[in-house]
């Protein structure tokens, strides 16, 4: 892939990544996280000329939910699943070839598959964003009054050659500082 400079890096998260299910605490942590390693990982991989994206597909009709693979507390939806997995194969499978739905487009960072996932991804999103503001006093007084931060080269060594600051890390004006050591 980085010889061609051309490749997409799938991941496959889960609408369970989103929401608290009882009983599902370590599997919905470890797709939240698979989110944040394909969106870390796009960053870095873009300037070659790769991408990476994670799909999230919500209840798709597998056999996931049987009960011979789950607990009392999901079995019950086993079998009405709204998803169809083959049309969510399609689709992943043009994503990976820049075909159909996503000829010519730039590709987002985490697509949702089903309306389940999309209803509870909007909804989560939502609440986020009402929680931000609520709290956003708060949040916000923890700043210095004069938006000023001081930038040690030892942890950040590519000011020195850039002397610029990525604003989605850094959202201040920064001094650079050299180590105490």
């Amino acid at each position: 892939m980085r010889e061609r400079k051309s490749g997409t890096v799938i991941f496959i998260g889960s609408m369970a990544g989103w929401i608290a299910i009882s009983n599902t605490g370590i599997y919905a942590a470890s797709k939240h996280a698979v989110r944040g390693v394909s969106i870390s990982l796009d960053d870095e991989i873009t300037p070659l000329g790769l991408r990476s994206i994670c799909i999230e597909p919500g209840y798709f009709r597998t056999s996931l939910l049987s009960g011979d693979n789950r607990n009392a507390t999901v079995s019950p939806y086993h079998g009405k699943q709204a998803g169809d997995p083959v049309k969510a194969a399609g689709v992943i499978v043009d994503l990976g070839h820049g075909a159909g739905s996503f000829k010519g487009k730039k590709l987002p960072k985490v697509l949702v598959l089903g309306k389940d996932c999309y209803d509870v991804v909007k909804n989560e999103s939502e609440k986020t964003l009402e929680n931000l503001e609520e709290w956003k006093e708060v949040s916000q007084s923890t700043d210095h009054t004069r938006h000023v931060i001081l930038v040690c080269l030892q942890f950040y060594p590519w000011l020195e050659v850039t002397g610029q600051r990525d604003p989605r890390v850094c959202p201040y004006d920064f001094e650079i500082c050299q180590s105490a050591d």
